[in-house]
Formats: structure tokens, C-alpha cells, sequence
């Protein structure tokens, strides 16, 4: 068995591609069952704010989002730091591309017939980056 220090040290050569891996992991998981139409679903007015909407979700939805991005910023937060970053400075942008990932993802779902892009998903998604880049 290899010792603990070898272990942080692999984790840490593999970072990058770890995150890009589980970030496209992330992408492909949020897009089944791949619906797509060939326009996108018309979501403005009452109830949608920039093309997502505004309303509540599911106690398993939240936690679905939650589970999913904490490891995307924990992921994230151990490349950065690599990179000779700051611990504040790494967190914050983990959290900033966890972001763009998320919001990316929420509007991509717009062409996708079964899938409701939402706010909620955003700041959920974004609340466990915050999670997985602390921890």
C-alpha cells in the first residue's frame, strides 16, 4: 500500500484531466435523454428570468445538484491549487467555471424536451462547488 503523501500526490498529477473528465461527465449526464428538438422551447415572461425559470424544485432535485457539483469544485479547487494559486484565489475560480458550467448547461437544456432549466439548478449547482471547494 502506498503512503498517504504518494496517494495526494497522484491525485494531484491527474487533477486536470480528472476535472475535464468529470466535468463532461456532468455535461453528458445532464443532457439524457438527449430529446433534442430543433428549436428551442420558448421560456420568457412571468416565471423566467434571462431564460430560466424561477420556480421551486425538488428536496432530490437539490440534492441531486448538490451531489453532483461538490466534486466538480473539490475537483477544481485541487487543480488550481496546483497551479500554484492561492487557496481563496483557486476556490474562487472553481466556483466561477462550476458556474459558467452550470449556466452553460441550464440554457443548453432549453433544446432538450424533457429537461427544465431553472434557477434553482444554477444556485444548487453552484452551492455544492462552493461545498466541494472548501472542503
Amino acid at each position: 500500500m502506498l503512503p498517504f503523501h504518494t496517494h495526494l500526490l497522484l491525485l494531484f498529477a491527474f487533477s486536470f484531466k480528472a476535472l475535464a473528465v468529470y466535468a463532461a461527465f456532468v455535461a453528458y449526464v445532464s443532457f439524457v435523454p438527449f430529446d433534442l428538438t430543433t428549436s428551442p422551447s420558448s421560456r420568457s415572461g412571468p416565471g423566467y428570468v434571462f431564460g430560466l425559470g424561477i420556480t421551486g424544485a425538488s428536496v432530490a432535485d437539490i440534492l441531486a445538484n448538490l451531489a453532483f457539483y461538490v466534486p466538480l469544485g473539490a475537483l477544481g479547487f485541487i487543480a488550481l491549487r496546483r497551479r500554484k494559486l492561492g487557496g481563496v484565489l483557486a476556490a474562487c475560480v472553481a466556483v466561477a467555471l462550476s458556474a459558467i458550467l452550470s449556466l452553460a448547461i441550464e440554457h443548453g437544456q432549453h433544446w432538450l424536451e424533457s429537461r427544465v432549466a431553472s434557477w434553482v439548478d444554477v444556485i444548487t449547482n453552484v452551492l455544492g462547488a462552493v461545498i466541494g471547494a472548501i472542503l
